[in-house]
């Protein structure tokens, strides 16, 4: 993907998750000629697929990123 759409993908979602006050979620969204559009939101998703498919141990960026804003205060 262009750079351009994957900037375009965090934006939309940031603007989703931050009225749900989420730091993590799972966002299915779909690229159309219209843009980005949201089909769903889960707080606790299946993070599954993108651990076998795209190898990134997703519980572990989340518990980094708990540990982290803990220690921030």
């Amino acid at each position: 993907m262009p750079c351009k759409t994957v900037d375009s993908i965090k934006q939309v979602a940031l603007a989703v998750t931050s009225p749900l006050n989420l730091d993590a979620a799972r966002i299915d969204m779909f690229l159309t000629d219209d843009g980005i559009k949201v089909c769903d939101v889960n707080s606790i998703g299946s993070f599954l697929p993108t651990d076998q498919v795209h190898n990134i141990k997703v519980g572990e960026l989340i518990t980094d990123l708990l540990i982290r804003k803990k220690q921030e205060g």
